[in-house]
């Protein structure tokens, strides 16, 4: 019995070292293929993709049908990564006016909440000229309130098409993303034309992704901003008829005076 437990014993601990040898293999080669790829994306950069079409335009060792075929191929690389580089900046604007929505809420609020504006009553024995100059301020601040409340409208219009658009260009990205597998361009493919058609496909991948990422973060901006439009809204209304108020009073009053 002592010598079976002995070897069940010799077992077990060798059994718990190739675990562990397995372990650590598994996660060096996880690492290893971390870093491949880290490195390929490197080279799907603006700056990587500008300096290999330099160095592909400048070559002295490239046919001129082939070096222009792979110049224009590595133009195309760089012209989905722009427009990748253009989605991400999109989705932190979205990121921004959705994290920012409670702030704005709250600032609007405030002032919804303070009393109506009741317009002056101007001296009615002042200068025309000083009446007609305080009209010409009362128009324009008019004016400005009215753009304000077409801005809005506008805003809201363009809300209910996004919200209807949106699905269907997430729809269409998704489908997108199944023509431009997932891969690396970690295994060299020994051939000039076919490496840029991989690059090609990756970066068409990541600008759909940064694609869907943005138009899924341009659906909750709305969600998170739908009681602060309302409110400014009313807001840009309550200023339109205090900017109205105020233009009528001196319209009537410039008008009476120059009679």
């Amino acid at each position: 019995m002592a010598q079976l437990a002995h070897t069940c014993g010799r077992v077990a601990a060798r059994a718990a070292w190739l675990g562990a040898v397995l372990v650590a293999l598994v996660t060096a080669l996880a690492q290893t293929a971390a870093s491949q790829n880290s490195s390929a994306l490197d080279q799907l950069t603006e700056s990587a993709l500008q300096a290999r079409i330099s160095r592909l335009t400048s070559s002295t060792e490239l046919e001129a049908g082939v070096q222009t075929e792979l110049v224009e191929a590595w133009r195309r690389v760089l012209t989905q990564i722009r427009t990748r580089d253009a989605q991400q900046a999109s989705y932190q604007t979205w990121v921004g006016l959705r994290d920012g929505a409670p702030a704005k809420l709250a600032d609007v609020r405030n002032q919804l909440a303070v009393a109506p504006i009741v317009p002056p009553r101007p001296v009615v024995h002042a200068p025309l000229e000083l009446l007609e100059s305080d009209l010409a301020v009362a128009e324009a601040a008019l004016a400005e309130a009215r753009r304000t409340v077409t801005d809005t409208n506008a805003e809201r219009a363009l809300r209910v098409a996004r919200r209807t658009e949106i699905p269907k260009l997430i729809a269409a990205a998704r489908e997108g993303l199944a023509l431009h597998p997932p891969g690396g361009l970690e295994q060299p493919l020994g051939d000039a034309r076919a490496e840029a058609d991989r690059a090609l496909s990756i970066a068409s991948r990541l600008t759909l992704e940064a694609e869907i990422l943005a138009l899924e973060t341009e659906r909750e901006s709305y969600d998170a901003r739908a009681e602060l439009l309302a409110d400014r809204e009313n807001l840009a209304a309550r200023r339109e008829a205090d900017a109205s108020d105020t233009a009528q009073i001196l319209t009537e009053l410039v008008t009476a005076r120059r009679r």
